[in-house]
């Protein structure tokens, strides 16, 4: 039971951060543009590979 008790506060300090950091308008980072960095590359190999 520690295990998971401690994830799960690591997760809601996590949420409970960017919730104040929303509140101040801060600016956050988009996850998506992350996901975009990092599987731009293999999309552009598929690309090309098939015509």
């Amino acid at each position: 039971m520690g295990k998971e008790l401690w994830i799960y506060t690591a997760l809601m300090l996590f949420g409970l951060a960017l919730a104040i950091a929303k509140s101040m308008d801060l600016p956050l980072p988009n996850p998506l543009d992350w996901v975009a960095y990092i599987y731009g590359p293999a999309s552009n190999l598929v690309d090309r590979l098939l015509p």
